[in-house]
């Protein structure tokens, strides 16, 4: 492929055009910059494109539609992005000098990935037992991880004024500190109208293409500042995946000195293409996919569909895109093949049941539940993906299905780290463990 991460950016587009259909309408922007309408309620709809500049280049762009109401079954409509006019509605590239650009900055004052994260053990039989979170005092390894789209803003990137990206880095990555020093850097992530969204006049890039450079800026400063030598884990969801993916193409895989410092990449929720039935080759041409738990420098990749609800056609997460190569899927529990136990970690509402965790008191924030959730990488005509089941028991104490679904084509996409969390911290203590530089 002459540009080989443009089928991560078609993924993604695909992806943020069903999200768009799934919420309701969004509102469009008009050619001359001026604000998009409001969307509907509850209907599908298409992003609204970025209106041309000015007369002279120097008006400022249209501001975003406000966002429809709910419609009866349906959630509210999205705002459209603003018409980009002569001025770019483009938030300044983030300073990773300054602790702000930072979600996770191991000895930093407002460092989300030193929070409370302590977990209750809700077993089958009723019990409940108590799960500190224990982070070691000196690791020896850092993790470097980048977030999903999750972005409100309705600009075509994302601001630097920190919103859901606090919550989803607080659920999918701070976890990964039992295991080592947790990164996180803020970026203008693109929106979910932008990913569409055409180049910015003074750059000629696209928002996507923006997006990919601060994680590549945040990447290098990190490594300049704060790796100091030290083995580094890669991990993301979705767009932050797709980054990831791109980066470890272009500026690790071929270089020996900088392949050596990782102990794995975990890209979940985007498609890792490698040749049917080999490990190695497609994307990446040096770093093969993780078959155990003490293997180093290698991928671990999946998207997560329930059995009973397997991808469709037209799905574009677990397939394989380019037609030519399939996509990558092992658990990581159980990296060999074959089912295995999956090990979640949700917030209490995460299990669709609040009434039965307040019934079994459970003061923590998060939960696990051994045993509810099964999980095997299986493949289905042009797809691979990572199967799950739900153990439900209606006799036990414990809620009997998880949320997370959004629509057919996108699986349990929302919770694609949650169901196997605890599995991938377990996994990254193994790895580091067994890691020689």
């Amino acid at each position: 492929m002459s540009d080989p991460f443009s089928f991560v950016r078609l993924i993604l587009a695909f992806a943020s055009a069903s999200v768009l259909a799934a919420c309701g309408s969004d509102g469009s922007s008009t050619n001359d910059g001026s604000a998009g309408t409001p969307g509907n309620a509850g209907s599908p709809g298409t992003g609204g494109t970025a209106g041309s500049a000015g007369t002279g280049g120097t008006s400022a762009g249209g501001s975003a539609g406000t966002a429809g109401s709910a419609g009866a079954g349906g959630l509210g409509g999205l705002g459209g992005t603003g018409g980009m006019g002569g001025t770019e509605m483009l938030a300044p590239a983030p300073d990773y000098s300054d602790e702000a650009s930072w979600i996770c900055l191991p000895g930093g004052a407002d460092d989300v990935c030193d929070e409370n994260l302590d977990a209750s053990i809700f077993n089958a039989d009723g019990t409940v037992v108590p799960e500190p979170h224990v982070r070691p005092a000196n690791p020896t390894s850092d993790c470097f991880y980048v977030y999903p789209t999750i972005t409100e803003d309705t600009t075509l990137n994302s601001d630097l004024v920190l919103g859901n990206e606090v919550g989803v880095t607080r659920i999918q990555a701070a976890r990964m500190t039992r295991a080592c020093r947790v990164f996180a850097p803020v970026y203008r992530q693109a929106s979910i109208g932008g990913f569409a969204g055409p180049p910015y006049p003074s750059s000629g890039k696209t928002p996507f293409e923006i997006a990919y450079d601060d994680v590549l800026a945040a990447w290098s400063y990190y490594l300049q500042n704060h790796n100091q030598g030290r083995p580094v884990l890669l991990f993301g969801h979705s767009q932050g995946a797709g980054h990831l993916t791109q980066l470890i193409a272009e500026e690790i895989d071929g270089d020996a000195a900088k392949r050596a410092l990782i102990v794995s990449a975990m890209l979940i929720g985007v498609p890792v293409l490698v040749p049917d039935g080999q490990d190695v080759g497609g994307v990446f041409q040096n770093m093969p996919l993780c078959r155990a738990a003490t293997e180093t420098g290698c991928i671990v990749n999946y998207s997560v569909f329930r059995d009973r609800a397997p991808p469709p056609t037209g799905s574009i997460f677990g397939t394989d895109v380019d037609g030519v190569n399939r996509a990558a899927c092992n658990h990581p529990g159980q990296l060999a093949g074959g089912p295995a136990p999956l090990n979640p970690y949700f917030s209490k509402g995460g299990f669709g049941n609040l009434s039965m965790m307040a019934q079994a008191n459970i003061a923590t924030e998060y939960v696990t539940m051994p045993g509810l959730l099964q999980g095997e990488c299986v493949r289905l005509n042009e797809f691979d993906y990572l199967e799950l089941r739900v153990n439900a028991d209606p006799s036990d104490p414990r809620p009997d299905d998880i949320t997370g679904d959004l629509t057919p084509a996108f699986g349990l996409h929302l919770v694609d780290m949650h169901v196997a969390m605890g599995d991938l911290v377990t996994l990254a203590e193994s790895q580091i463990a067994a890691f020689v530089p």
